[in-house]
């Protein structure tokens, strides 16, 4: 189950992942975010409202924002596949679909993206401006 031990005495996925699910936790402040929930329970479990994701049991608009996932999503969160396939890993790494978002987090195989036009508002809110670029001046 999920919160079994594991053979390899690492703890169980989710003490593993309790890192990832703790900084989304905190840093997570508004809009849909993309998941594959059975690659993914563990993030179902963090302080993130379950309203806000948009999983597979969603099937008509998963499937869509699969598709054309700024136009539907502010978030994307993917794992690499492994024992359980990612089926937003599988539809959209490395490809041109993440080109409206900016990935802002990346721990163990897991990627969690934001929509170009949610980052400024997400930086403002979480006050993570000291991990952005200073703004230039223009003369």
């Amino acid at each position: 189950g999920l919160g079994g031990g594991s053979v390899d005495g690492r703890g169980s996925v989710v003490e593993q992942l309790r890192p990832v699910n703790d900084w989304f936790g905190d840093n997570y402040d508004s809009g849909l975010i993309l998941i594959d929930s059975s690659a993914n329970n563990h993030v179902l479990l963090s302080d993130v409202p379950t309203s806000s994701f948009l999983h597979e049991g969603v099937y008509r608009t998963w499937d869509a924002a699969l598709e054309d996932p700024a136009a539907y999503v502010d978030w994307i969160y993917m794992q690499r596949s492994g024992v359980l396939p990612d089926r937003v890993w599988d539809k959209l790494h490395n490809t041109e679909k993440l080109a409206e978002f900016i990935k802002v987090r990346e721990v163990g195989g897991i990627l969690i993206y934001v929509r170009r036009d949610h980052y400024d508002v997400w930086i403002a809110s979480t006050n993570q401006g000291f991990e952005t670029m200073p703004t230039l001046r223009s003369p």
